[in-house]
């Protein structure tokens, strides 16, 4: 088996398990939305930046295994900036919001 495809199978599990799997136990144990879902967007604006910044590492190691080249034009950036850390600091705030607005309007009579 070719070592590049364990590696990049490998990156994969480890980027699935850190955007998903880790935040929702988080989320799970803690049992508080505030706080789990803004661990859930750091951990996601972390993740994401990091991952956007390997991005063209992770196009060659794609190449490497598929033989073919993989064009990614600058989409490390984008993703790991934009695409990492506003959407973070935006939602976070939206959803703290509506949060608040129906836990006043459904729990508290």
């Amino acid at each position: 088996m070719n070592w590049y495809y364990i590696l990049l199978q490998a990156i994969r599990i480890i980027v699935f398990v850190l955007l998903f799997v880790v935040p929702f136990g988080y989320c799970l144990f803690k049992g508080n939305f505030k706080k789990g879902f803004w661990f859930t967007w750091i951990v996601w604006g972390i993740v994401v930046f990091i991952y956007g910044v390997f991005v063209p590492g992770i196009a060659n190691l794609t190449a490497k295994v598929t033989g073919k080249p993989v064009d990614y034009d600058g989409f490390g950036f984008i993703l790991g900036f934009i695409g990492g850390w506003l959407p973070c600091l935006i939602f976070a705030s939206i959803g703290e919001f509506f949060h608040n607005v129906f836990m006043n309007i459904f729990v508290r009579k």
